[in-house]
């Protein structure tokens, strides 16, 4: 079994009010994951609504 990062879409259309802040701290957390995983040759597998690749 090999370890992988899914990162689903966040959607622009929920991006308002108080979502905002749980957003950007999600993005956050995302960006600074994505190096570490590329670095360990581990799979970085991004999910958008328009792809539905998994």
């Amino acid at each position: 079994m090999k370890i992988a990062l899914m990162i689903i879409d966040l959607q622009k259309a929920y991006y308002v009010d108080d979502s905002k802040k749980s957003m950007d701290n999600a993005c956050e957390y995302i960006n600074a994951v994505i190096p570490l995983f590329r670095k360990k040759k581990l799979l970085v597998q991004p999910v958008n609504a328009q792809s539905y690749v998994i």
